[in-house]
């Protein structure tokens, strides 16, 4: 869980402060934020980008370099989204304190596969936080788990050619550690 001060960062990055009103829409603050620096292609990171009007109340931007186009909220947590802040302030909320899907849908009044859909928005969110700005250092904790590899699904019709024969579902692997029937996922605590 986070700490205090990594609460207010998570906001902070995520354009949500204490001083935001909840009447505004996610979609605006985030429009107000992104770009106070200059307009960026959040694609090529060209500085060549123009205004392309609007559409659905937001505005949307064409980028001179790549020919690409795209909005305020493109490549962010709101995108799509028709909540307003407070119910995104809350759900983090919900999150941090560790509920469950279920139950911080019907604690914020949104359905679960929102719910469902929100969390893994955060959680991508979180990860490319980590992937750019987080370095272990001190004390490093480091181990690994085995998850048994799964091959759900129907695969009749797409061509993909089972590497073993079927299971039974929760049957354990036959052998521990390392082998071609578990995936390894290494973690590391600082």
């Amino acid at each position: 869980s986070f700490t205090e001060a990594e609460f207010h960062s998570f906001m902070e990055m995520l354009y949500i402060s204490e001083s935001s009103q909840s009447s505004v829409s996610f979609n605006d603050l985030i429009g107000k934020n992104r770009f106070k620096n200059g307009i960026v292609c959040p694609h090529c990171n060209s500085n060549s980008a123009v205004r392309n009007g609007k559409r659905n109340g937001l505005q949307n931007y064409k980028c001179k370099a790549c020919g690409k186009y795209f909005s305020n909220t493109t490549n962010t947590i709101a995108l799509k989204s028709k909540y307003g802040l407070d119910t995104w302030k809350e759900y983090i909320e919900c999150m941090m304190m560790g509920l469950s899907v279920r139950k911080s849908a019907a604690k914020c009044g949104i359905s679960n596969a929102t719910a469902f859909y929100w969390r893994h928005k955060i959680l991508g969110a979180l990860q490319n936080i980590t992937e750019i700005k987080q370095k272990l250092s001190g004390i490093v904790e480091a181990d690994e788990t085995f998850f048994p590899l799964s091959f759900k699904g129907n695969h009749s019709r797409d061509g993909f050619v089972m590497p073993r024969r079927a299971k039974k579902r929760g049957s354990s692997a036959k052998q521990r550690g390392l082998s071609h029937n578990q995936v390894c996922v290494p973690c590391a605590v600082d």
